[in-house]
Formats: structure tokens, sequence, C-alpha cells
């Protein structure tokens, strides 16, 4: 598990929002997203590059 924080800038406000993220590795393809404090959680479907293809059923990349 990989543990990040990340900046958000809101619109319009324009406000900085700082939020943990977390990342554990499930094999090779996949992975699951979560950020704590909201209790969001998703499962990412990456590439051999590492590059999201598929993001819990939310957004898919096209080919």
């Amino acid at each position: 598990m990989q543990e990040i924080d990340v900046l958000w800038i809101s619109f319009p406000e324009l406000n900085l929002i700082r939020q943990q993220q977390k990342y554990s590795k499930i094999n090779e393809g996949f992975y699951i997203f979560e950020i704590p404090k909201t209790g969001f959680v998703a499962k990412l479907e990456v590439d051999k590059l590492g590059l999201v293809v598929n993001y819990d059923n939310l957004y898919r990349r096209l080919s």
C-alpha cells in the first residue's frame, strides 16, 4: 500500500484542499484506490505502463 497527500484546488473559490489517498496493488493489472476521509473506494485497472484503462466503470480509456 502507498499513501500520498495531494493538493486540490476548488473551483470557483480557488481554495487549496489537502487530501490523503491510498493505493493498494491487487496484482499486475489492478489497484484499489481509496480516499480515507470520504470513504471513497474504486478499483483501477491499469495497462503494462501503469496507465489507467478502467476506473471502476466510471471511466474507460478508448482504444
